[in-house]
This record gives structure tokens, C-alpha cells and sequence, in this order.
């Protein structure tokens, strides 16, 4: 499998000798961690020996490609065994596994459960990854949004702590702080989300409601629940400058959704990063949308 690339090899050599510029490396592994990457194939890419480009990930990430590779699709594949009804079998090959048995053997050497029991348990994550990227996604200069899809979760536990005022004032540090009165309180928790309640259009600035969250297991602790129910889902990746314009550009998907009309309740977003820094928080964004059947397509569904 080729490797895309991009960067002559000289800087590529560069970009292994600097541990923060490991992450255009990482990058790359994970924008391709539905294809099977190979080590030859990405030490081409970085211009470098097969052995040469294992030192050095491992030296500053701490695991080798091929182990981060595997942890991050893993990662991805456990929060959907949670958020989402997919089968095991459909979550196993959305995330890169071509069979049930790789899957679950992997999967287990990695959370000591097998798919359908890590499901049961309601264990969560606490680490963020890239989603699968959508070769459909529409271009806006520095910014892009995905094809919109739609999305049925399951009951969503989240605590939460309530922010007044402006959106634009919300940053990474009150994550931070809600994710060290969980790990006091000893509560498991996992993807940071974020959950808008009013239209910055409608709504005077000074009474816009956001509340930051993060998914946890524990009903009997969480501040709020979310019922299972069906969303529009939408992938944004860019920087937070840009993400009032993307809203616009996606609402006009949501809109076209044959037979589905956006609903009441609160705009989730889900924030798959590496790290709690301001920007990285939206470099990829999963912004998901209320929705339900339109009333005819109801009542075409039941005449049937």
C-alpha cells in the first residue's frame, strides 16, 4: 500500500528527530488506520530505515507504530461497543477487523473482556483518537465537514458541570477540572463532550447554556442523562475559529436528510483528542444534531 505523501525527505528525517514533530507521523498512522499500514510502507514515507523510525516512535510515544496503530482502533472500537446498538460484528469491521474472531482476540488482549462482555460491563475510555476519516467530506479552505450520517446511541451518562455566557468562553481548562473531581470521587470516565442548549441567533449571549461533560458509566453518579435516541452526526475537523461557520454548512445537511426533521434537546459534541490544549479539542469534532422521522414517513412506515 502506498503511503500518501507530501514532505520531501529531508524534512521528514527532521520530524523524527523532534518528539512533538512525531505527531505528523502519528498522523499519518492514523489516518490511515482503516488500511493496512505496513512499517515498510511509513518508513518510506518518513524517509527513514524500518528500524530507525521504530527507535524513535517508541523512544518519545512509548509504544511502536504498529502497537499505537492497534490501541487507537481499539479505543475507537470500545466507545462504540458503548454509544452505539451496532452489532459486534459491524463494529469490528467499521474499525479496520475483517473477522469477528481477530477482533474479539485482539480485543481482549488489550481490555482482558471480549467485545460482548466490555458492552455489559459499561467500562469506558478515557483517551481520545481520530475518527475514521470520510473520503466524502466537503473542503472549506482551512476547515471541512463529513457527509452527514444518522445515528442511533444508547442512553448516554454524563457528568456535567453548567457554563453562563458567551460559548466562546468555554476552554479545555473546565475539562480539567471535571476530570479531576472524577478521578477524586473515584469515577470512571471517558470522551469529553460538550452540549450546547441555546441558538446563539435567538438567544441573548448572556443566557446561552453549555454544559461540559464527560461520558461515564455510573448512572447512579451522573448529573444528567441523555435517553437513547437518534442524532445527526457530523465530522468536523479545523480549528475553533472556524467552527460557527461549519455549523451553518451543517445544518443545511442536516436539513436534507430525506424523512428526517431536527428535534428538540441539546447539540452534543464529542471531542476525539489527544490532549486537553484548546486546539486540539476541535481538530476532530463530532457535532451531533437532534432528529426524528418526519411525521409522514411515521405514519408511510406503519401503513406498511
Amino acid at each position: 500500500m502506498a503511503v500518501r505523501t507530501g514532505v520531501r525527505g529531508q524534512t521528514r528525517r527532521k520530524l523524527l528527530m523532534e518528539p512533538r514533530k512525531l505527531d505528523a507521523i502519528k498522523q499519518v498512522i492514523l489516518a490511515q488506520q482503516e488500511d493496512e499500514l505496513t512499517l515498510d510502507a511509513l518508513s518510506a514515507w518518513a524517509g527513514v530505515s524500518r528500524f530507525h523510525l521504530q527507535r524513535e516512535f517508541k523512544k518519545h510515544v512509548g509504544e511502536s507504530p504498529t502497537k499505537y496503530l492497534e490501541r487507537v482502533r481499539l479505543q475507537k472500537a470500545a466507545n462504540s461497543l458503548l454509544m452505539k446498538v451496532d452489532s459486534v460484528l459491524d463494529v469490528a469491521l467499521s474499525h479496520g477487523y475483517n473477522h469477528h474472531e481477530s477482533f474479539t482476540r485482539a480485543f481482549r488482549r488489550q481490555y482482558q473482556l471480549s467485545p460482548r462482555d466490555y458492552r455489559a460491563s459499561g467500562t469506558l475510555l478515557s483517551t481520545g483518537f481520530p475518527p475514521k476519516r470520510d473520503d466524502e467530506a466537503q473542503s472549506y479552505g482551512s476547515w471541512q465537514i463529513s457527509k452527514t450520517r444518522v445515528q442511533r446511541t444508547k442512553d448516554l451518562h454524563l457528568k456535567t458541570h453548567r457554563l453562563l455566557g458567551a460559548y466562546e468562553q468555554v476552554g479545555s481548562e473546565h475539562w480539567q477540572v471535571l476530570q479531576y473531581e472524577c478521578d477524586e470521587q473515584g469515577i470512571a470516565h471517558g470522551a469529553l463532550v460538550g452540549l450546547g442548549w441555546d441558538n446563539p441567533a435567538t438567544t441573548p449571549e448572556v443566557e446561552h447554556r453549555f454544559d461540559v461533560g464527560l461520558l461515564i458509566a455510573q448512572i447512579e453518579s451522573a448529573d444528567l442523562i441523555l435517553p437513547a435516541r437518534m442524532w445527526a452526526v457530523t465530522l468536523y475537523t479545523g480549528s475553533f475559529a472556524n467552527l460557527s461557520n461549519a455549523y451553518s454548512q451543517i445544518a443545511v445537511q442536516v436539513a436534507g436528510l430525506r424523512g428526517m426533521d431536527f428535534d428538540e434537546g441539546p447539540i452534543l459534541e464529542v471531542y476525539h483528542a489527544d490532549s486537553l490544549v484548546d486546539e486540539d479539542l476541535t481538530r476532530y469534532l463530532e457535532v451531533f444534531m437532534p432528529i426524528r422521522q418526519h411525521v409522514e414517513s411515521v405514519i408511510s412506515t406503519v401503513e406498511n
